[in-house]
Parts: C-alpha cells; structure tokens; sequence
C-alpha cells in the first residue's frame, strides 16, 4: 500500500516515490521518481505514457518482486486517476463554443442551396 507522506513524496513498505514536477515545460503531467528504502537506489521512473493515457513505470535495469509490482502497479493507478481527475475538471471550465444548426431530414437540401446563395 502506497501513502502519501509530503506534498512530493510518497511511502510503501521496501519503496519511495519523489514527484519530481512536470515533464516538461507546459506539460500537464508529471514525472516520479523510484528509490528503494533498503539503499535508496534509483529503480526507475514513473511517468505519462501518452499511447495508453496513464501513467507507466519505465525501469532502470531492475528486478521486482510481486510486492513491489503491487505498489508500483498501485502508484501508477493513483496517479492516473488524479490526472483523468484534472483533465475532467479543466474541461468543464473551459467555454463551451455554440455552433449554428444544420436541419435534419428533407430540410437539408433547401438548407444548402439557400447557404450557396448566400441567403445565410
């Protein structure tokens, strides 16, 4: 089980994980970091793969085992519910742009020889 301990770190039993800010500059997204508590080596980083829209671990020449996959697996979950979290709310402050109708069914035609005319 993964906790939070700080505003960038975050704790499990053999694992610590460092937000290390976003990825770049104007990115939305952010990148982690993964030591192990054991000798605080650098195990790999945690960060947004944008094919699969989630956060995924790219490793370091590592080997895990089940409980540390867990806690990664479980980190990387968390993550991207927070990041679908951000993007839905963004979304719903951004304007919303009103466009003109277009008639449905035998109104259609008569709908676009009056635009060619420029009737509209």
């Amino acid at each position: 089980m993964v906790k939070q301990i700080d505003s960038k770190w975050w704790e499990s039993q053999y694992l610590l994980f460092k937000n290390e800010g976003h990825i770049g500059l104007g990115k939305v997204t952010y990148k982690y970091t993964i030591f192990a508590k054991l000798n605080n080596g650098f195990l790999g980083i945690v960060k947004w793969h944008i094919p699969w829209r989630r956060y995924c671990l790219f490793p370091i020449n590592g080997v895990f085992e089940y409980k540390c996959l867990r806690d990664i697996a479980d980190f990387c979950e968390d993550r991207t519910k927070f990041q679908m979290k951000l993007a839905a709310e963004k979304r719903a402050l951004k304007p919303v742009k009103m466009r003109r109708k277009v008639p449905k069914g035998s109104d259609l035609p008569n709908y676009l020889g009056a635009k060619r005319k420029g009737a509209l």
